[in-house]
């Protein structure tokens, strides 16, 4: 693992299995060496960007046939099961059940930003609640502040 930068991440490994076909394990072990990059956001370090880079040319030839058309084959099922659903999402009536509007997306359009929507009387609650509570949380300081200072007076 490489920071390249303050915010690009390199991470290299090795994958080595045997395949559980009986052709494919004719070619030997399957040997898959990777180099995944990622694009990190320096504040919230949540990832941005993400590439894979595979190389399996370490493999026999044989294996690296049957990894990427077990790839593929495991694909194609994977993008049947997205259509069906969308198929079957589109069919379906809209649903009656009001959407939260309290949060949605920062319309700058970063992704790592939510906005938030509060109501009035959640804003009156806070006006009162926050200082009140600030009254409170000081109160309770000085009076702790107090009893250390008869403690430390007392030896």
């Amino acid at each position: 693992m490489t920071m390249l930068s303050t915010s690009i991440l390199s991470i290299k490994w090795t994958i080595t299995g045997k395949p559980k076909s009986f052709i494919a394990g004719v070619g030997g072990d399957l040997i898959v060496k990777v180099h995944s990059k990622f694009t990190l956001n320096q504040i919230s370090g949540q990832v941005i960007e993400h590439e894979e880079f595979w190389d399996l040319s370490a493999s026999s030839v044989i294996g690296q046939a049957f990894f990427w058309t077990s790839r593929r084959l495991y694909a194609t099922i994977e993008n049947g099961k997205d259509l069906s659903d969308l198929v079957k999402s589109l069919t379906n009536r809209p649903s009656s059940q009001k959407e939260n509007m309290e949060i949605y997306p920062d319309p700058s359009g970063d992704p790592t930003k939510v906005s938030v929507t509060i109501s009035f009387e959640k804003k009156q609650l806070l006006k009162i609640t926050c200082p009140v509570s600030s009254y409170l949380m000081t109160k309770e300081c000085i009076r702790d502040c107090a009893d250390y200072e008869n403690t430390i007076t007392r030896n």
